[in-house]
């Protein structure tokens, strides 16, 4: 696959159309740049919906770039950069010349689906009160289980976001949620289990899964089960799990398919990360040399801070070494008669350490 224009043929002054959730409408958006070197694409979004267009004629004659009043925007363009890699599910019906010339300074990870435009219009009616999506839910991975100890089946809810994951079935998950576009799940080093049953939700769009496990290569997402898949997004999960994901849907990228899978984990890495900066791990802009520093002198100062048993530091030993062993968090003991006042130091030591590295993170004060 060539590297040096987008998988998908798009040029400027392309007009794209799509599907929008939001508005129960087709809409359209304008290619207004392209950067190869930062392979992203310029995309300008227009004030326009209606029935699906065939050609830019079917949009009118008088097509307008989409201007937000809506809450703070001050009349500025819906004008955003994102990944050059077009889903899927647009189309492009043809070119018209440019509606901008200057560039945009804005960034985002996915292609929109006018849900900008939903807010202009919900803020143009007059209503001030905030536009939610109906077909919308965030919810943390106990409210879930209290929704599923209810049978309720949610067909209705076509984005969903799940977070603070700890053991999630998604097995009932699909049950619950049969008809989901978008799906996110996210953990702190939480297990998912029978993902494969993700399967079971042919008209997933995107999946985003963050620092879960208990997958394995046979809970892939397969492309005939899933046809219409156009973005996934894996951060923190299991390595095998991302190999296969990354083999099944790298060739499918030439048909719309983004792909963002990074910090595969082997289970050395799990075992011996369980502690709180293991977040900083692989992290974008943070050099490895301050994670593995701060990650010293936390286990330096925990070791002054909290005595251990005979046990646990056998089992510490086994652990560095990368035998088998129980995880370094069952190891601890932390009894509060046992703390020594020497350990202030060592307390502010790792502070200092903790406050020095966290400097180096994007937009960190």
């Amino acid at each position: 696959m060539r590297r040096d224009r987008p998988p998908r043929p798009i040029a400027v002054g392309n007009v794209v159309t799509v599907y929008s959730e939001a508005l129960g409408a087709w809409t359209a958006s304008q290619v207004t740049g392209i950067d190869g070197a930062a392979q992203c694409a310029a995309v300008l979004e227009l004030e326009w919906s209606g029935p699906e267009p065939k050609t830019v004629a079917d949009l009118g004659d008088d097509v307008q770039p989409l201007r937000l009043t809506h809450h703070s925007w001050g009349g500025k363009l819906s004008h955003c950069n994102h990944g050059w890699v077009l889903p899927r599910s647009f189309t492009v019906i043809g070119s018209l010349p440019t509606l901008v010339t200057a560039p945009s300074y804005s960034y985002g990870p996915r292609w929109g689906r006018s849900e900008q435009l939903a807010l202009q219009r919900h803020w143009d009616s007059g209503d001030r009160e905030d536009w939610t999506a109906r077909y919308a839910l965030t919810c943390t991975a106990d409210e879930l289980v209290d929704e599923h100890t209810r049978d309720v089946v949610r067909a209705d809810v076509k984005h969903l976001t799940v977070c603070g994951i700890t053991r999630l079935d998604c097995t009932r998950l699909i049950t619950a949620f049969p008809d989901l576009t978008r799906l996110s799940l996210s953990g702190n080093l939480g297990t998912l289990t029978s993902a494969a049953a993700l399967n079971q939700l042919p008209r997933l769009q995107e999946l985003t899964i963050h620092d879960l496990f208990g997958m394995a290569p046979s809970d892939s997402l397969l492309p005939r089960h899933v046809p219409e898949l156009e973005e996934v997004s894996l951060y923190g999960i299991p390595a095998d799990y991302a190999a296969a994901m990354r083999k099944t849907w790298r060739p499918h990228v030439q048909h719309g398919v983004e792909l963002d899978i990074r910090g595969a984990r082997k289970p050395v890495w799990t075992a011996a990360n369980t502690n709180p900066l293991r977040d900083w791990g692989g992290r974008e802009h943070l050099p490895r040399t301050s994670y593995r520093k701060a990650v010293a002198q936390y286990k330096t100062a925990l070791d002054a801070f909290l005595p251990r048993s005979p046990a646990a530091s056998s089992t510490a030993t086994s652990w560095r070494s990368g035998a088998p062993s129980e995880p370094p968090s069952t190891r601890w003991i932390a009894p509060q008669a046992s703390l020594r006042p020497w350990n202030v130091k060592s307390c502010s030591t790792l502070w200092t350490s903790l406050r020095r590295n966290h400097r180096q993170l994007p937009g960190a004060t």
